[in-house]
């Protein structure tokens, strides 16, 4: 078994990640592994609640929503006794057991804050936060990997029944929290290699041999206890008979002191390569399919990742709060408003409702009027009349690059033939914001 692997994952939007992790214990004769990731949960179906009882010392739990009372969530604190934080509709009070009670707002659909301590209550202090991290755990599920969120279960398989996690995982769930998820094992040894012609170490290598020789002029390798040839086998980035990717990182870092917007990426190469591609302030992306070959070399448009949220980009647009909202058919909730909705709005944009700092997914737009949206919420959450609605357009196709001091750059390419990569190229202007 794999006492301790190396995690490596992207959240959406962000930095790749590299972590060393150690079992934590066996389940079902298998090792299982828990790690941290900051991936921030949305609305308020997990909260974090802080309370320190009089005379006793602070205590932090996090609490998954129980369900709802006239339309808000309800939530049962289990170290308490029975203690529930629900909304009381009438004066706007968050409540637990109705001797803690804090004015928040009436138009708050989240209990976030720090609430203030009435005369008679259990407590000293009392605060209720969101989740920014979560933790995640990988674990043996027959012959499948399953990897755990608190959230819900996401389902990540592997090509078959292995021994250790290793490899690239591929989501089966409802819902994506990363770009890339892989798994490899934990040790420093690395395969690199060293060019007379280029007098320096050129690359690293996927493949980790036992031991390694050369007889005339043929390269070999030992890899547990069979005999390897190497350089004879036409399909690329296979070796030991697994298939692996290629990857370069690089950076462009011109004029540092300068904020530029960096709007497309050109390849000298003989093939297209999918691109993820980060600055100190946003990120994008770019699938190999969405190059086009010009003059012998491959260029696209930098795109933001999918389901982000730029919420000073014109690709969102704020609606208002409705008048009357029906939600009679989930999947065709008609929200009425008092007054015209902008004409940006367009079906297939998704609808947001805010509560705090976080955005909330109602649902997509599948019909409108002058100053009606019809939102298929079977996939989101019914919104209030007293919450503030935000359109946001599709997230790649209202792209318009990235934007920061530098841009780093990270190409993958899957490709098992022969690729050539001599140049890589961007376009890019001041910004002036």
């Amino acid at each position: 078994m794999c006492d301790c692997i190396k995690i490596n994952y992207t959240p959406i939007g962000q930095e790749p990640v590299s972590i060393e992790v150690t079992a934590t214990g066996v389940l079902n004769g298998k090792n299982y592994y828990e790690f941290s990731a900051p991936v921030e949960s949305s609305g308020c179906d997990t909260i974090s609640v802080t309370y320190q009882l009089i005379g006793e010392e602070p205590v932090t739990v996090e609490v998954e929503k129980d369900g709802e009372s006239n339309g808000k969530n309800v939530y049962i604190i289990p170290s308490l006794d029975a203690s529930i934080l629900s909304w009381f509709p009438v004066e706007g009070y968050w409540l637990i057991d109705y001797s803690l009670g804090a004015t928040l707002s009436s138009n708050t659909p989240c209990p976030f804050g720090t609430y203030t301590i009435e005369e008679g209550s259990i407590f000293e202090s009392f605060v209720v936060e969101p989740i920014t991290e979560q933790t995640l755990t990988i674990a043996w599920g027959g012959v499948i990997w399953i990897m755990g969120i608190y959230l819900g279960d996401e389902l990540w398989t592997l090509a078959e029944d292995v021994e250790c996690p290793i490899g690239n995982w591929v989501n089966n769930g409802d819902t994506t929290y990363f770009s890339a998820f892989d798994i490899e094992e934990c040790t420093p040894r690395r395969t690199i290699t060293y060019s007379k012609v280029a007098e320096g170490w050129n690359s690293f290598w996927s493949y980790q041999p036992d031991w390694m020789t050369e007889m005339n002029s043929i390269f070999y390798t030992f890899k547990n206890g069979e005999l390897w040839q190497h350089n004879v086998n036409t399909t690329r980035n296979n070796f030991y008979g697994q298939q692996y990717q290629s990857s370069v990182r690089t950076i462009f870092n011109n004029d540092p002191l300068t904020v530029k917007v960096f709007n497309t990426l050109s390849l000298n190469s003989t093939h297209p390569w999918t691109a993820d591609l980060y600055t100190n302030i946003s990120a994008g992306t770019i699938d190999y399919t969405y190059f086009v070959e010009k003059e012998g070399q491959w260029f696209a448009y930098i795109r933001r990742f999918d389901n982000t949220i730029d919420v000073k980009a014109l690709s969102t647009q704020g609606v208002g709060s409705a008048s009357n909202v029906d939600s009679t058919t989930p999947s065709a909730v008609v929200a009425d408003f008092s007054f015209n909705i902008d004409s940006s709005i367009s079906i297939g944009d998704l609808l947001y409702k805010n509560s705090g700092s976080n955005l909330i997914l109602v649902g997509t737009i599948v019909d409108l009027s002058i100053n009606s949206i019809t939102i298929d919420t079977t996939i989101g959450n019914v919104p209030l009349i007293t919450d503030f609605l935000i359109c946001v357009k599709n997230s790649q196709a209202e792209s318009f690059g990235t934007r920061g001091y530098y841009m780093n750059v990270y190409l993958y390419n899957d490709s098992i033939e022969q690729v050539k990569l001599f140049a890589i190229g961007t376009s890019v202007f001041k910004s002036f914001l």
